[in-house]
């Protein structure tokens, strides 16, 4: 067996059981590593292994004076993640002691670690508790004042209601001014596909309501006008520096998996929370294996929730359905069918849903139906051709409204978000030029691939245009061949006239050059597309120059996950395309 990422989980898990509902400190915290099968190895190694690290992590955690009841093991193909529970000022030690029983298990570290030293684990233990943070987060759970803790601080409240102390600073209880923290509106939002887009709408409705708004998405940390920071921001550290900027009033947060599985929830007792829905994509990582354990993390975020706020999930996607029972706060459906089973169902339930009802967005909630703005004004559903947009627009429609913003500027909000660069950043862009139709999308797993070139598809019939399909894809050397299988039978589906296949440098993550081109034009060969249709390129410019110099009039181009946004921008502005 190997031993491999020890870390802390500083929030709600997967991993260590906490009940629905949040905030009132009720996230149970604790640390967890790896043991993955070594060639050959299987269940019987790590029965083995499982009892050896109990005895030794037992042993070791009395020798230490760390309790070490609540060891969680789940197994999975690879191997387990192990989970234990532990108090918030001896993560570190309870680190180290884990590690250290893993190796004593025969467990093999990642890197070489010193000789076990029990005396020095003790006092480093001695060292590390905290008697006076403990009492202020005991007293923040019980004044229900939420708190962020991490190596850069603590702060108690969010945004306007906040306030933080530098690392090393934790206040007196007495010191600390209690009337000025609270809460401040929040949405978290999560899925396999739609989470930007989504959390994009939610930040424009906000907006419309006339507050200073926090947003981060994979895009970055928006405060108000101001780009705080560029880049993947969907984890726990984009939500803390979010949430701890005194001037955010409301927050909408993308939150992304792989901060879940790292270091858990780092936003207890959110207002709302979307899910848009869970598909195959980055599994295998953290134990991952499957759909549905995919879909227990992503439903973290909702048993996060206040109790009096509420969960939106998708009626069409039955993993979340089945898994809506055991979420505390009040669930709401959105679903373009307004006649799908479970919209119908939670209705007459007295539920809350959001559907497509003749052509508009509606919100109903018993026999009250609220009408929000036609299909046909939301500028990303081009006219409901679109249907995954029309679902972000549904998600936060309904949790917009379930955080108390009016009409108005729900309306504001799906208005707001236009096919340029500037406010989708490659997501759905739609762009013509002398006849040809060329889509820019980061799809890049089959659910994401299939709407987009579905989208297409639907706009090529709706225009009644008869060209050729020119298909660019790619992928990251980390993909697995099923994945890799899914696009490409995605591809295959929308029955391509050219598909180009690219590197994408800085993500061969390990693989040769030209290897996972080779994987995916063989994959396309066995789902159906012929080979004298595929092409190889260099990267995404030389792609899109190939597709652009093959197109004419009245054929349609979509580049599939895309990474070179700046580089597309600029070869599209030299060829005389229009922003």
């Amino acid at each position: 067996m190997r031993l491999a990422d020890p870390r802390r989980l500083l929030g709600r898990n997967a991993l260590l059981p906490s009940p629905s509902g949040g905030g009132g400190g009720t996230a149970v915290v604790g640390v967890t590593m790896e043991l993955l099968f070594d060639d050959g190895e299987g269940p019987a190694e790590l029965d083995s292994c499982e009892t050896r690290l109990r005895a030794e992590l037992s042993a070791l955690g009395a020798s230490v004076g760390l309790p070490t009841v609540g060891l969680v093991v789940r197994r999975h193909k690879t191997g387990a993640t192990v989970g234990l529970p532990a108090a918030i000022d001896t993560l570190r030690t309870a680190i180290d002691v884990l590690e250290w029983a893993g190796v004593l298990a025969g467990a093999a570290p990642t890197a070489p670690v010193p000789p076990v030293d029990a005396a020095a684990l003790a006092q480093r233990l001695q060292a590390e508790r905290n008697p006076t943070l403990v009492t202020l987060l005991e007293e923040a759970a019980r004044r229900d004042v939420p708190a962020l803790l991490y190596d850069d601080g603590i702060s108690l409240g969010h945004g306007e209601k906040s306030r933080t102390w530098s690392t090393g600073v934790v206040p007196d209880v007495g010191a600390v001014p209690w009337g000025e923290l609270g809460h401040v509106p929040i949405a978290l939002v999560t899925g396999t596909n739609g989470k930007t887009t989504t959390t994009r709408y939610l930040a424009g409705m906000m907006r419309a309501a006339g507050v200073v708004v926090g947003a981060t998405s994979t895009d970055g940390v928006v405060i108000g006008a101001e780009q705080k920071e560029s880049g993947d921001w969907s984890g726990p550290g984009g939500a803390r520096a979010v949430l701890r900027d005194p001037r955010v009033q409301m927050a909408a947060l993308e939150t992304a998996r792989g901060g879940l599985l790292r270091r858990g929830l780092a936003v207890d007792g959110a207002g709302v929370a979307v899910v848009t829905n869970v598909s195959d994509d980055h599994l295998g990582d953290y134990g991952v294996h499957d759909i549905a354990a995919m879909a227990d993390v992503k439903m973290l975020i909702a048993h996060g929730v206040r109790r009096d706020g509420c969960v939106v999930l998708n009626a069409a996607d039955p993993l979340l359905v089945a898994r809506a029972a055991g979420v505390a706060a009040p669930i709401v459906y959105f679903a373009v069918d307004a006649r799908h089973p479970v919209v119908v169902a939670h209705v007459a339930q007295g539920g809350g849903v959001c559907v497509v009802h003749d052509g508009v967005i509606t919100l109903v909630q018993g026999r009250a139906r609220t009408l929000v703005l036609p299909i046909d004004d939301v500028p990303l559903c081009f006219g409901g051709a679109a249907v995954h947009n029309v679902e972000n627009a549904l998600a936060a429609t309904a949790a917009g409204h379930a955080l108390g913003l009016p009409i108005d500027a729900l309306q504001a909000g799906l208005r707001s978000l236009r096919a340029k660069h500037d406010d989708l950043h490659g997501r759905s862009l739609v762009r013509e030029h002398q006849g040809v139709r060329l889509l820019l999308d980061f799809a890049h797993n089959p659910a994401g691939v299939a709407a987009a070139l579905a989208f297409l598809q639907r706009l090529r019939a709706r225009d009644a245009v008869p060209g050729r399909l020119i298909v660019l894809t790619g992928a990251a050397g980390d993909r697995s061949n099923d994945e890799l299988r899914g696009v490409c039978a995605a591809i295959a589906a929308a029955r391509p006239d050219h598909v180009i296949v690219r590197e994408l440098d800085g993500y061969r993550r390990g693989c040769a050059p030209g290897e996972v081109p080779a994987r995916i034009r063989g994959h396309l060969v066995v789902a159906g597309v012929a080979p004298g249709v595929i092409d190889a390129a260099a990267d995404d410019q030389h792609g899109l120059t190939l597709a652009l110099d093959d197109a004419r009039a009245g054929d349609t181009v979509a580049m599939l996950i895309h990474i070179d946004g700046p580089g597309v921008a600029r070869l599209l502005t030299e060829r005389g395309w229009p922003d």
